[in-house]
């Protein structure tokens, strides 16, 4: 059993020179996505550099041109935009205020059978990421 089908590059830390220990997570996590759906052929389009990924973001009013080539970290919601904007992949980000642990089990089942096939992103409100897939 597994969430994904297919081949994907991951992206990390350093991964191509870029030291963004401390901030890159989301565009890492971004750029691990991205090639999956390169590589699976449903987009001719290079996995985007951090530059190119603020550049987006700008360009949809999201941010301000003084945001490009910052060290400003980017979360859930900026992923959505960029894969709406870049690749045409919608998404439904769905907060939980109240998560306790003896439901995040029963949580990750939630998601696990809702989002096949799906990017699924869940966060903790108080506790940060809880499942990035």
């Amino acid at each position: 059993m597994s969430l994904i089908d297919g081949s994907y590059e991951y992206y990390h830390y350093l991964h191509d020179g870029i030291d963004d220990n401390g901030w890159g997570c989301a565009y890492r996590s971004l750029q691990t996505i991205f090639s999956w759906y390169k590589l699976q052929q449903y987009s001719s389009i290079d996995v985007p550099s951090h530059r190119e990924i603020q550049q987006v973001l700008v360009e949809i009013g999201d941010k301000d041109p003084s945001f490009i080539g910052s060290r400003e970290w980017i979360g859930a919601i900026e992923l959505s935009f960029v894969l709406d904007k870049l690749l045409g992949v919608s998404f439904t980000i769905s907060s939980f205020l109240q998560i306790s642990f003896q439901h995040d089990g029963q949580l990750f089942c939630f998601f696990f059978s809702y989002a096949i096939g799906k990017t699924c992103l869940a966060y903790r409100q108080q506790e940060g990421p809880m499942i990035n897939y």
